[in-house]
């Protein structure tokens, strides 16, 4: 009962170490890797880092993550050049994310809401936008002043004659 338990505990602990990385540059200047230190006589060994275990359910869960990890590799390798483009391709791509999300946020309708108050032959209104209006009732006519967010003002005359409607409209 013992070993069984020792064995399994041996196996448990097997399956979580992480395997070292050794780089090796050789006499002629050819960079290898390996989970062993390369002989002397091949050339020069040095301790790179642990491998870092991958899911096995499935794939890396974000961009994120592979970018890391491509940065740690050219971290290990010692390419500066290398680590420039991946931070360099990390950077656009954030931008890139930044440039849609404003994108989409500016291709949704913007709601403008309008609350107006009517006092008998007057009504005044305002919106969202900052727009204001009142609209004044005479008979058959109405004068409408409409004052628009940037501050542009309108003057619209309205006028019911029989069947025949006369508008005449002028910016300030």
């Amino acid at each position: 009962m013992i070993r069984i338990i020792a064995a399994t505990t041996a196996l448990l602990v097997t399956s979580v170490v992480q395997a070292q990385i050794f780089k090796c540059v050789g006499h002629d200047g050819g960079i290898s890797f390996s989970q062993t230190p390369c002989p002397a006589t091949q050339g020069d060994a040095s301790w790179a880092g642990n491998t870092i275990p991958t899911p096995e359910d499935g794939p890396v869960e974000s961009s994120d993550e592979i970018v890391n990890r491509n940065l740690r590799a050219a971290s290990i390798i010692g390419n500066e050049e290398q680590k420039a483009q991946i931070a360099a391709k990390r950077k656009a791509a954030e931008q890139e994310e930044a440039d849609r999300a404003a994108l989409e946020l500016a291709s949704q309708p913007q709601r403008v809401r309008t609350i107006c108050n009517d006092l008998g032959t007057s009504t005044f209104c305002r919106s969202s936008d900052g727009s204001k209006s009142v609209t004044n009732r005479i008979g058959n006519a109405s004068f409408t002043r409409t004052k628009d967010a940037d501050g542009n003002v309108t003057r619209t005359t309205k006028q019911r004659l029989g069947n025949t409607a006369i508008i005449n409209t002028t910016e300030e």
